[in-house]
């Protein structure tokens, strides 16, 4: 379960009269978002992926700055949680049953 959003699908939201409201909806609409669900077939090499950008962009950020701050190793392990995140994400869509996406 995320911690950050709540995702529902369309058809739920609108069965249970958007419980709030679709002014509520399209008020806080995340409008850059994408869902991926686990059980799709691309979802674990897709959040692998992510995961491995993101450790290749602290690597490299990491070789780039001679004398880092507090700040910036505060980032770096911002990142690596990141890529912890995505990485668990990709080992538990490994473990689903997978289906082509709908």
């Amino acid at each position: 379960m995320d911690t950050k959003y709540i995702v529902f699908r369309r058809d739920d939201w609108e069965k249970h009269g958007g419980l709030l409201g679709d002014d509520f909806a399209s008020d806080y609409a995340v409008e850059d978002a994408a869902v991926i669900r686990g059980q799709d077939i691309f979802a674990a090499s897709t959040f692998f992926n992510y995961s491995n950008n993101v450790i290749t962009t602290q690597e490299i950020l990491a070789a780039l700055v001679e004398d880092a701050s507090e700040e910036f190793d505060e980032m770096l392990s911002s990142l690596q949680a990141i890529a912890d995140h995505f990485h668990d994400l990709g080992v538990a869509s490994a473990e689903m049953p997978n289906k082509l996406p709908d």
